[in-house]
Parts: C-alpha cells; structure tokens; sequence
C-alpha cells in the first residue's frame, strides 16, 4: 500500500524509474525522501513567490506613504503662508484704522506717502481684467492690500494701482514689467505721491 501511494506521488512528480529497479526498504526510503524533496522544493518556490509579491506590495505602500507625506508638508506650507498673511494684513488694517481716527493732517499726510511707497501703478490694462486677475499676477512679489482699478463713464480707465504691506514688493513687482495679461504688456512703474498744486496728464488728459 505504501509502495502503491509513493509510486502514484513520484509519477505526480515525474516518474520513479528507481521503484521498479530496486527492491527492499532502501529503495522505498530513497524514493520517498525524494518525493519529499520534491515537496519541500515546490513550497520553497511558492514562498519565494509570495515574499516577492509581498515586497512589491510593501515598496508601493512606502511610496504612497511617502507622497502623503510630501503632500502634508506642502499643505502646511501653504497654511502658514496663508496665516503670515492673515497676519500682516490685520495689522496693516489696524494701523490704518488707527490713523484714521486719530491722525491730523500732517500725519495722514505722511500715512498716505507711506502707502504709496509701497504701491504699484500699472498701465494698459485690459478692460475685462478683473482685480483677482491682477493679484494673482503680482501674488509673488508680496502682500497685496488693496488691487484698484479706476472707473470712468465708460467702463475701466485702463490702469491699475496695487498696494503691499511690504516696500520691497514694489522692486519685485518691477520685476514684471512687461508681462502679458489678456494679450497685453502690462509696464508697471512705482505709485508717485499726489501732492497738491501737481496733476499729472495721461492719455491727453489730467488727472
């Protein structure tokens, strides 16, 4: 009987020749260890398998894992970006707020030129370019307080003012002069200060 199973297991596994050759318990024995080699060797096989796929499957975790990751850290980037300008734009509203109610001439005065000497003027806008538009053109040089774009009795005026909380955003902001916005240049010079008795003349008119 045992004989019978072993022959049935090793033709399974691709004949025994040797059982028909030999007689005895040593034969039986050498044929069975070489049926459970057999066994052993598909089991090892099987294994190295599954730790492969397994360590595919791991790799492709630890990769997403770590574009998470990368995408956490960008996002918390972005909130403190977002949270220093929250701050600087509080404080600037506060500062204005101040000088409102409690500056005189004089000081408002120097308030105003204190503004202008970190604001924009941009010419050849776009009629249908719309403030947001021009934010997020100059987003990069600084903190934006104020995008304005005058109106007349027939739409936009065609320029633009942009105000920061910082001086040195009017540098970068010079920077991009010249840039497209709606299929125009945009020239892009420093605010001058208004002051009294002076007018400036812009396409054949004062202002």
């Amino acid at each position: 009987m045992v004989s019978a199973l072993l022959l049935m297991a090793a033709a399974a596994l691709g004949g025994a020749p040797s059982l028909t050759r030999h007689r005895g318990l040593s034969s039986i024995y050498r044929l069975r260890n070489s049926i459970f080699m057999g066994f052993s060797g598909r089991k090892t096989a099987r294994g190295s398998m599954e730790s492969l796929r397994g360590g595919a499957e791991i790799a492709a975790v630890e990769n997403r894992i770590a574009e998470v990751e990368e995408e956490i850290a960008r996002l918390k980037q972005e909130c403190a970006n977002v949270t220093n300008r929250v701050e600087k734009l509080n404080a600037e509203s506060k500062l204005t707020q101040k000088e409102i109610e409690e500056g005189n001439i004089s000081s408002m005065r120097s308030f105003t030129e204190a503004i202008d000497a970190r604001s924009i003027f941009v010419k050849n806008v776009e009629k249908h370019v719309q403030p947001t538009m021009l934010e997020d053109h100059f987003a990069s040089c600084g903190t934006i307080t104020r995008v304005t774009i005058p109106q007349g009795v027939k739409g936009p005026k065609g320029f633009a003012y942009i105000e920061f909380v910082e001086t040195e955003a009017v540098e970068n902001a010079l920077t991009l002069n010249n840039t497209l916005m709606a299929g125009r240049p945009l020239f892009v010079v420093p605010k001058r200060t208004n002051k009294p008795g002076i007018r400036r003349r812009i396409k054949g008119r004062f202002t």
